[in-house]
């Protein structure tokens, strides 16, 4: 069994302890570690010393003192006065729902346990009543017909502006995913201009992990110790994709001689703990040279067009050079001069002429 919080941490909280079985278990745990063996001898263990104890303490087990009355009542989710108290179940459900809307609090489980406090200590002082008052409809009948009509008219009213809420709310949530679609584009532009290598480079990984990394496998897999070595350390996939996120590559050809590494070690080990990988590499192998030719014939155009100029530039003023306008992260099309520079030039518009050759 894994061991995610060490040996303390499983002593302390069982539930930290991860176990494998023998046909699923993830690559990297399989290359070290004989499943199977650890099946047997556990099988094993129970089959002798596991069934003397058990038969030991059956017999040796002392009578219960306690009488019927006397156990211990099972907790309930009740006070001493038999009012509610709001379950653990509130707070977990709460957590979620501030999870998947993405609503951030500051010590937000704290919080919701102050407001579960709160609802059970209410109930507590109302005997258990509910804190919300519901409607009456028996005293409908005690009321005059224009005490009716003014109650229904506020509830229109209120039904009015519960739509206006809610096409409100609508319109801000498409605001909202726009807006965020707008920055992605400008991140992404921004990364473009800025670091155009880390770019191609994230393209070929998002490739990768589709075609070799869709059940985490890759992710997974750790480069045995005796591949590494003082003169060269072998790169593992997340070693590699750290390496891309903090903008460490220098070029793409140093991004593909890792990773021709990585699975070139890959290959090299045979069984069940690499098998996947192995078919998901095949796949990868049909089309990694068109795409590794693409991403370097475009950063080789990238590095031209730099030369070009002198090397004193980067690749966003190259572009601000051009029929492009860079403002640190925002690109746009420079307004075309074509109109301004044939007024100077005493030049005609090909459409003037037309124009003036059909009156003609």
């Amino acid at each position: 069994m894994r061991m995610k919080q060490g040996t303390q941490g499983a002593i302390n909280n069982p539930s930290s302890l991860v176990s494998y079985c023998d046909r699923h278990g993830p690559t990297s745990w399989n290359l070290h570690h004989d499943v199977k063996k650890g099946l047997e001898k556990t099988r094993l263990y129970y089959a002798t010393v596991g069934a003397i104890k058990d038969r030991s303490e059956k017999f040796n087990r002392p009578k219960s003192s306690k009488k019927r009355n006397e156990r211990e009542v099972p907790f309930r989710w009740k006070s001493s006065l038999g009012t509610p108290i709001a379950p653990q179940l509130f707070i977990n459900r709460l957590l979620i729902f501030l999870d998947q809307n993405q609503i951030k609090l500051d010590d937000a489980e704290k919080l919701l346990y102050k407001l579960a406090t709160y609802w059970s200590l209410k109930r507590e002082y109302k005997r258990g009543a509910p804190l919300i008052k519901r409607l009456d409809t028996a005293q409908n009948g005690l009321l005059t017909d224009q005490e009716i009509t003014e109650r229904l008219a506020v509830l229109n009213e209120l039904t009015a502006d519960v739509d206006k809420l809610i096409d409100l709310s609508n319109t801000t949530m498409k605001r909202t995913q726009a807006q965020q679609k707008i920055d992605d584009i400008r991140l992404t532009s921004a990364q473009l201009l800025y670091f155009p290598v880390t770019y191609l480079i994230e393209g070929l990984l998002g490739r990768i992990k589709s075609v070799m990394d869709s059940s985490g496998g890759l992710s997974d897999f750790e480069v045995p110790p005796e591949y590494n070595t003082n003169q060269e350390h072998i790169l593992s996939f997340k070693e590699i994709v750290a390496k891309t996120e903090n903008y460490k590559y220098e070029s793409v050809s140093e991004f593909i001689t890792d990773f021709t590494k990585l699975t070139g070690i890959i290959t090299s080990i045979r069984g069940n703990a690499t098998a996947n990988l192995h078919k998901s590499f095949k796949r990868w192998k049909k089309e990694r040279a068109y795409r590794y030719k693409n991403a370097l014939t475009s950063e080789a155009a990238i590095k031209m067009k730099i030369k070009q100029e002198s090397g004193n530039c980067n690749f966003a003023e190259i572009l601000d050079k051009d029929e492009f306008k860079v403002d640190g992260i925002d690109l746009e099309f420079k307004e075309w001069i074509g109109p301004k520079v044939a007024e100077e030039e005493g030049l005609t518009d090909i459409e003037e002429l037309e124009r003036k050759y059909a009156k003609s």
